[in-house]
């Protein structure tokens, strides 16, 4: 089952805690406003960023800022929004390329925050 119950707060200024800037070569191009909590329990990048010794983890830092190409960011948005819905808006192959390696055991660079095994190819989050 997905989270339907927090779709509504996707992207949502009023009741998200922080904004996900999405940048390219110092520059955002998207920003996406979003809650650490739902981030945090479906990603372990992002659970590992908020309690690591990172900026992002200090109180009141709200900008967490992700290397994101420009023309990646309609799929980036698409994964975040997943969280939310339980449900993949667009095939898994279109977004796998963000996807960090598994093999990998530390906190990947961005741009490639989501666990892989959270999404199936059926495009639905369970």
């Amino acid at each position: 089952m997905g989270d339907t119950l927090y779709a509504s707060s996707f992207d949502h200024e009023v009741l998200s805690d922080s904004t996900l800037c999405l940048s390219h070569r110092g520059t955002v191009h998207h920003k996406i406003h979003v809650s650490k909590v739902i981030l945090a329990g479906h990603s372990s990048y992002f659970a590992g960023l908020f309690t690591s010794s990172m900026k992002e983890s200090q109180p009141g830092q709200r900008e967490i800022t992700l290397d994101v190409e420009p023309e990646d960011a309609p799929y980036f948005r698409a994964l975040i929004q997943s969280l939310y819905t339980g449900t993949l808006t667009m095939p898994i192959a279109t977004v796998t390329p963000l996807l960090p390696d598994p093999s990998s055991s530390s906190l990947p660079s961005s741009p490639s925050p989501l666990q892989s095994p959270s999404l199936s190819s059926s495009s639905s989050l369970s």
